[in-house]
């Protein structure tokens, strides 16, 4: 009979647990025994500093992959895959439906936190929350991730209650530190850039063959460059040719393409690219 009663009260996607709960605890509230089947089991609060926020967007837009995590302990888990180029880093979170019942079920253990000496597990869940929610994209996102399930009529109601739930509530220490520490070392590194490009130019198959045909095109003209500057000779009586002129202007158009591919990558940043990008392109276009 308990077990239904708290099911009903239970926003979140997976079933809740009793059996770990010992029969003889002393609970004063339905929202303690709520409580403590939601508190993770190894729960150890060792910083109190708030991280940077990234919105889910934004993580996707660096390579980030947002997948459900089939647990009720609240877990939040960042992982950076051993090989870049094969995989993903992946952000794990709870899969939750938000509904009017939610921020009331989830403002009232806020409550419970506040005025209790309970540990913050879920004020901390209401906190990591809005960092990755702060347009109705941000829902778009992890409903298509399948961590948000809203039963709100619009994704712009969604977003505006998960970025209120939490305002006014002082959190003394972040449980979730650990992994968006991670996550923002990962957003601040060369890796970020790694999953940009990634995620742009070679993505699918395609993506990668056709990525790589337009570096093998670019290399080629290099070469040809720098032999035509060894047999001056040769150089002189090409330009004089139209059918090679048009190929130098094709050529040109060519290495558009790739500077700017290097510049969305942040690649061009090397002097050494923009120096050779910037000789062969004034001597081509003669």
């Amino acid at each position: 009979m308990l077990k239904i009663l708290l099911d009903l009260v239970n926003p979140f996607d997976e079933p809740l647990c009793v059996d770990n709960i010992p029969k003889d605890t002393p609970t004063h509230h339905i929202l303690g025994l709520l409580h403590k089947i939601y508190k993770p089991i190894n729960f150890d609060l060792k910083v109190s500093a708030i991280p940077t926020a990234h919105s889910a967007v934004d993580l996707e837009k660096v390579g980030v992959k947002i997948k459900p995590n089939k647990s009720l302990t609240w877990p939040m888990e960042f992982k950076k895959p051993m090989y870049m180029f094969w995989s993903k880093p992946t952000l794990r979170m709870p899969v939750v439906h938000v509904d009017n019942f939610f921020e009331v079920v989830i403002r009232n253990l806020i409550a419970y936190e506040q005025y209790t000496p309970a540990d913050n597990c879920v004020t901390s869940y209401t906190m990591a929350m809005p960092m990755l929610v702060s347009t109705p994209a941000d829902i778009t996102k992890l409903g298509k991730s399948g961590v948000i399930v809203s039963h709100l009529g619009s994704n712009e109601k969604a977003s505006e209650m998960i970025s209120s739930i939490c305002k006014n509530v002082n959190l003394q220490d972040f449980y979730y530190m650990e992994p968006w520490k991670n996550i923002v070392e990962y957003c601040d590194s060369w890796l970020s850039n790694f999953g940009v490009f990634k995620g742009t130019y070679v993505d699918t198959p395609w993506k990668a063959i056709a990525l790589l045909a337009t570096i093998t095109v670019f290399l080629t003209t290099l070469i040809q460059f720098f032999r035509q500057q060894i047999t001056p000779c040769a150089s002189a009586y090409n330009q004089t040719d139209g059918f090679d002129h048009m190929r130098n202007v094709w050529t040109v158009i060519q290495i558009c393409i790739v500077f700017d591919l290097l510049s969305k990558c942040r690649i061009v940043t090397c002097p050494f690219i923009q120096f050779i990008c910037y000789i062969e392109f004034n001597y081509l276009i003669v």
